[in-house]
């Protein structure tokens, strides 16, 4: 018997482990791997942040630094690849990619509401019996807009 609370709380602990991979860690490595692309894809021109704070335009780029302008007078550092915090570029045109997305997905939705819908009755065979209803011991059996008085050989317009 102590055994099974033994096996429970190692399935609680392994649970758990899951759970914060899950949530903190496979986030924050998806975030490192999209900041190295960034830094890896630096251009000369491109607008640049540090994490220092320090903001400028890229002048020059190696595998390792970065040289960048920070103002009119033309001040020129150089700073490890690492400590690239931000790129205007990159980020505009993240934003205009997904602004585009976004009216493309509103676009299609839209013409989805534009399309004639085909409508039940058409789609369905001419007898349904699925809504019968019986008045005055008269069985009539609904169909696609019109009712059938089993008695009878005319059909007469459905008003339910």
């Amino acid at each position: 018997m102590g055994s099974s609370g033994g096996y429970s709380s190692i399935i609680m602990i392994v649970l758990m482990l899951v759970i914060f991979y899950l949530f903190l860690i496979l986030p924050e490595n998806k975030k490192k791997k999209k900041l190295n692309e960034m830094r890896s894809n630096l251009k000369v021109g491109d607008d640049i942040v540090t994490i220092g704070g320090m903001m400028g335009k890229v002048v020059h780029v190696t595998d390792d630094s970065v040289t960048f302008e920070t103002s009119e007078d033309q001040v020129r550092i150089q700073v490890a690849k690492w400590a690239i915090s931000t790129n205007a570029r990159a980020e505009a045109q993240a934003a205009k990619e997904a602004q585009d997305r976004k009216a493309a997905k509103q676009k299609a939705k839209e013409a989805k509401k534009e399309e004639p819908k085909q409508s039940k009755a058409s789609a369905l065979p001419l007898f349904r019996r699925n809504r019968n209803r019986k008045e005055n011991g008269v069985i009539q059996v609904k169909q696609a807009g019109a009712v059938f008085l089993p008695e009878q050989t005319q059909w007469k317009e459905s008003v339910w």
